[in-house]
């Protein structure tokens, strides 16, 4: 899912595609509005669009991507109206809206590390965020926040979990994606088979060692208690 940071202006490509087939949209035809988090329409926004050709760029202000407290991330709707050929069409296009993820994790990193390129894995099949915020749910937000700040091995530990997570994420698609070419006999060049087993277990074990070290850092957690001091109570019967 597409991703941009609270606060700031989103600036969305719209594809104008049917059924996979790119269309023209007729003159002065085109309209956009935004639904919130809850899938209303945000008054106040919206509009006419122009189009040139088969993509058309929206720009979302700031004040439209901002987050209610107690949120980490709200989703967005982009919906554009229009009609191509007199026939009526709409197209929507879901985006998140985050905080400033920490991280330094790239889709290029995601992709060296299963051995593939950005023709088998594209960007858009890398979803970081949703990699953040699923570690940040094994090893706790404070955690993992404080961690990408610690300029040492647990940022260390942190980041590659979080490619870890991208990966086990985008492996199920593009094994799929392989399976199909090569069925359809579209595969150019030779490679070796890949292990995707080898590749999740590695990726579970950067996993692993982040729950192991990152996971013990909250400074707002309290040391669990091992044992208790009390005064005896003397025997009613002996006194003792």
């Amino acid at each position: 899912m597409l991703t941009y940071i609270t606060g700031e202006p989103a600036l969305v490509a719209v594809p104008l595609a049917r059924d996979g087939e790119p269309f023209l949209a007729d003159d002065g035809s085109l309209s956009w509005v935004v639904r919130d988090h809850e899938g209303l329409i945000i008054p106040g926004q919206g509009g006419a669009l122009d189009a040139a050709d088969t993509q058309v760029l929206v720009s979302v202000p700031a004040l439209v991507n901002t987050i209610a407290a107690g949120r980490q991330f709200e989703k967005r709707f982009l919906t554009v109206n229009g009609t191509s050929a007199a026939v009526p069409f709409r197209i929507t296009i879901p985006y998140r809206v985050s905080e400033w993820l920490n991280h330094t994790v790239s889709e290029d990193a995601v992709r060296a590390f299963i051995g593939t390129d950005s023709g088998e894995l594209p960007d858009v099949e890398i979803d970081l965020p949703a990699a953040y915020y699923e570690i940040s749910t094994l090893v706790g937000g404070v955690n993992l926040k404080n961690a990408l700040n610690d300029g040492g091995n647990l940022e260390r530990l942190a980041n590659n979990a979080i490619k870890g997570q991208a990966v086990l994420n985008a492996l199920p698609g593009m094994q799929a994606r392989m399976s199909k070419r090569e069925e359809d006999g579209v595969m150019k060049v030779e490679r070796f088979q890949i292990d995707f087993d080898a590749i999740a277990l590695a990726a579970k074990r950067l996993i692993a060692a982040a729950i192991r070290d990152v996971g013990l850092i909250d400074d707002n957690a309290s040391a669990p208690t091992l044992f208790m001091l009390t005064t005896p109570t003397p025997d009613p019967v002996t006194g003792a």
